[in-house]
């Protein structure tokens, strides 16, 4: 923690060291380990970072190396041991060896009749967005929708009940949905829907490098199971490759029992060994050993 710490008091140095020093997160991406959370773009203070489901690019031109990038990156350095630690220290944490640490777990399903006709499983993230929304708990959400290219996800700032609808279901082709954390930043408190990574990022960015968070309006983090996700591209590939459908034509995509199932318009149901697809997934979900989004408030 200590180097950490010493990476932000390098204000003194000149140029020439600092720019050995301090490395910009374009190291992660080429070396395939990037998530495309999208956090470090949000979080560049001179707007050089520029993030997609499958890309990252940094204008050399304007990137000032300051390190906050790589900070906060999920893949960077392995903050995980450190979080660890801590929760060990904390009396209320129980340790379960599948789950991770946690406070209770709990088995629940929504109660939304509407909810139940467009979630993935149990509805649960959508009826705690719908609470925390009527209750006036949050001014907004970030989530995930589907873009105009079908099964596309992209992030999306919920604002009202009618619009949570949109965000319903588990899409699993990538989102970097941490991209327009500063387009939330005209509200007062919203809650962040995303991944295991995505979690990580935020939790890091609470720590480092100045022990708080920059986006303190992060009111609720909301973290997702999850096992892998993949390409836009890969996700065609599925459905056309070893489901033989069309994906404009795939209703529900999901992922029980060891299996990988699909549901199309027609009602057919169709699964295949989740073995069989995991090739496709993304090289970085090979790296992740978090399933049930630990550093999130509620998973």
């Amino acid at each position: 923690i200590k180097i950490e710490i010493v990476r932000y008091q390098a204000k003194s140095l000149d140029n020439s060291f600092r720019e050995n020093y301090f490395e910009p997160v374009s190291l992660v991406f080429e070396n395939n380990f990037c998530c495309n959370c999208g956090y470090c773009s949000s979080i560049c203070p001179v707007g050089s970072i520029t993030v997609t489901a499958d890309d990252l690019k940094i204008d050399s031109e304007t990137c000032i190396k300051c390190g906050l990038c790589f900070s906060v990156c999920p893949r960077s350095f392995p903050s995980e041991h450190i979080f660890t630690v801590l929760n060990k220290l904390n009396p209320n944490l129980k340790d379960g060896a599948a789950s991770n640490y946690y406070i209770n777990a709990y088995t629940a399903s929504t109660k939304s009749d509407e909810i139940k006709e467009v979630c993935q499983d149990g509805g649960i993230v959508t009826t705690l967005l719908y609470y925390l929304l009527k209750e006036k708990e949050i001014d907004a959400a970030i989530a995930v929708t589907h873009s105009e290219d079908i099964w596309r996800p992209k992030p999306i700032i919920i604002e009202n009940v009618d619009d949570l609808y949109k965000t319903a279901g588990t899409k699993y082709a990538n989102s970097p949905s941490l991209t327009i954390l500063n387009e939330a930043q005209k509200f007062d408190k919203i809650a962040v829907v995303g991944s295991p990574c995505m979690m990580l990022a935020l939790k890091k960015g609470s720590i480092y490098p100045i022990g708080t968070s920059i986006f303190n309006n992060i009111k609720y983090t909301i973290g997702l199971f999850c096992m892998e996700s993949f390409s836009y591209d890969n996700v065609i590939n599925i459905s056309t490759e070893i489901f033989n459908k069309k994906l404009e034509n795939i209703l529900k995509m999901d992922i029980s029992g060891g299996k990988f199932i699909v549901k199309d318009k027609n009602g057919e149901e169709a699964k295949v060994p989740l073995k069989e697809v995991t090739s496709l997934a993304r090289d970085v979900c090979h790296y992740c050993s978090d399933l049930t989004s630990e550093f999130a408030d509620i998973s």
